[in-house]
């Protein structure tokens, strides 16, 4: 057993390290560091080939193809890194981290959008990377619309609550926001961030019995010295 895990740990260390020093990679990483968009992605294109698997291969495959406008191409890479069984989620944000890192953003939605028409059994994986691209980039409508569309497969799902609900308060609605926090304690009474939400609302508005009551809740989940600072001085 010993001798099986140990033959493993060397292979796997044998193949990073060969991938770090294979030469067509490190050629379309230097095109890539150089924004020579249409060699990054013909070598990206030849190295997925070759080596299938890499997340980065193909998330910057899809970032160059997009601003060369080879959208075809794009959404084939795509499809070949899931065909490579790298999980969605990954894929889609380590997209969205080559994208950003790029400093081309909105290649992230463009390209999702199009995955969707194409790939239509993909939707909801897609639809949860753009609600998280749309929340990152404080865009409350198109975060609204995405968490909606996401809730009404798993209407209890915290996170997809969350993002509604913030995204509702930052659009002035503030009821709904506050019935949707509602909705997660309903589920969770101990939900911290959620706790933690709502005192620190109450406490800007004023309400300091509401305040106390939800930051109260949230010490006996986790104490942290923000909150004792704002029990404390809700207590004076």
């Amino acid at each position: 057993m010993k001798k099986t895990l140990l033959t493993l740990l060397l292979l796997a260390t044998y193949a990073f390290a060969s991938a770090e020093v294979n030469p067509l990679l490190e050629k379309a990483r230097r095109a890539y560091a150089n924004r020579e968009w249409a060699s990054a992605t013909a070598l990206y294109g030849v190295y997925c080939d070759r080596e299938p698997g890499m997340p980065e291969a193909y998330a910057r495959r899809v970032v160059a193809s997009e601003l060369i406008r080879d959208t075809i191409s794009s959404v084939d890479a795509i499809q070949e890194a899931l065909n490579a069984e790298i999980p969605p989620a990954d894929l889609f944000s380590l997209l969205s981290t080559e994208a950003f890192a790029a400093g081309e953003p909105g290649v992230v939605p463009d390209v999702l959008e199009r995955t969707r028409r194409r790939l239509p059994w993909m939707g909801r994986p897609i639809d949860t990377a753009l609600l998280r691209y749309y929340s990152f980039r404080n865009n409350a409508p198109a975060t609204e619309r995405y968490a909606r569309t996401l809730l009404a497969g798993l209407p209890d799902d915290p996170e997809y609550l969350t993002m509604l609900a913030s995204s509702c308060m930052a659009q002035g609605k503030e009821q709904e926001a506050l019935e949707t926090y509602g909705r997660i304690l309903e589920k969770n009474p101990d939900h911290f961030d959620t706790l933690v939400l709502l005192g620190t609302y109450w406490l800007e508005e004023g309400n300091k019995d509401k305040a106390r009551e939800y930051l109260t809740r949230a010490g006996k989940v986790k104490s942290t010295p923000a909150l004792r600072k704002m029990l404390s001085g809700l207590s004076r």
